[in-house]
């Protein structure tokens, strides 16, 4: 997650850092990178949400690390006085983090630095000041220079998409399969979902699958859609990821696009931004088996030279731009 933030794709970072939220709950920094990635991205009420949670888990945290401090005396001797130390000296690297998120959270709920709710006295304006500036100036330093590249919104995008399924699903009888769910984490630990997957009746073609919200259907956290040609063959597929919790606007976009070179079926995946984050072609060449797997950091001129690569992708389409607006 970090090394796609520093290239300056929050949009990618996103997954891996609420990944690592899964994979341990109590991993505070990985709150602290999701806020500012989804702060960066405009997704301010998620990233209030992250940051909320992760000071909740700060407070637990600090009580059970700061506690840990022994108050013990030599039996037979007078107990003495002793001042308290206060938070920033009896846990600074604890109080470091948390108040920088605090900064944050102060600076998205009040963006002209209005402290509320009586929160001033929990740590000096001063302080809180000189870390909303750090913070504004991660944010300024971080805005993809590709964003503007989009004629389309991740909104505007998540909602095409699963118009098109529904396009699809209204043209050809199909068949379901539904499954019930719920997220891990501590920040969508209580979200559930109800997810469908569809299949042409006839066929058996996977057609595209649905996450939706549980307690609000008409609130889609996945969209996908596969598009066929006559041969049965996929053309290109969509897809649409949106976290739970901010189900408007997705994580995550992609644009699959198929080409088929003999018995060879590769595809490249596109994002709304145009930025190519994966690649791979699996087939027969000359009675050789191929298989390429390429995630977008991998793709350069020491793996595009070779002749399986050339045999896979050479001729395929390029214009992602026709294929932005789903259909």
């Amino acid at each position: 997650g970090v090394v796609f933030a520093k290239r300056q794709r929050c949009d990618l970072a996103v997954t891996h850092f609420a990944t690592a939220i899964e994979l341990d709950p109590s991993y505070q920094k990985a709150y602290h990178n999701l806020g500012i990635c989804f702060y960066i991205s405009g997704q301010h009420q998620a990233a209030l949400e992250v940051v909320d949670a992760s000071l909740q888990l700060e407070r637990i945290t600090a009580v059970h690390a700061c506690s840990r401090r022994p108050f013990l005396r030599p039996w037979g001797t007078k107990p003495k006085r002793k001042k308290l130390l206060s938070a920033p000296n009896f846990c600074p690297k604890i109080t470091g983090l948390s108040a920088r998120l605090y900064a944050i959270r102060v600076y998205i709920r009040s963006p002209r630095g209005l402290v509320q709710n009586g929160e001033k006295k929990m740590y000096p304006q001063k302080r809180t000041w000189r870390q909303i500036a750090l913070v504004w100036a991660l944010c300024l330093a971080s805005v993809p220079a590709t964003s503007f590249a989009a004629t389309l919104s991740g909104a505007e995008f998540h909602r095409a998409v699963y118009a098109l399924l529904q396009q699809v699903l209204s043209q050809r009888p199909t068949r379901t399969e539904t499954t019930e769910g719920a997220y891990i984490g501590s920040a969508a630990g209580r979200y559930r979902y109800d997810e469908t997957r569809y299949f042409d009746a006839q066929t058996g073609w996977p057609l595209g699958r649905v996450r939706r919200d549980a307690r609000a259907p008409d609130v889609i956290h996945i969209s996908e859609v596969n598009i066929y040609d006559a041969a049965g063959r996929i053309v290109r597929d969509y897809g649409s990821i949106a976290m739970p919790w901010a189900p408007q606007n997705p994580d995550r976009t992609f644009i699959n696009l198929h080409h088929y070179h003999g018995d060879l079926h590769s595809f490249r995946q596109y994002d709304i931004y145009g930025e190519v984050g994966y690649e791979a072609c699996d087939g027969m060449v000359q009675g050789r088996k191929i298989h390429i797997a390429l995630d977008g950091s991998d793709i350069g001129p020491a793996t595009t030279a070779s002749t399986d690569y050339k045999a896979c992708f050479d001729g395929m389409e390029k214009n992602w731009r026709d294929y932005l607006t789903p259909h």
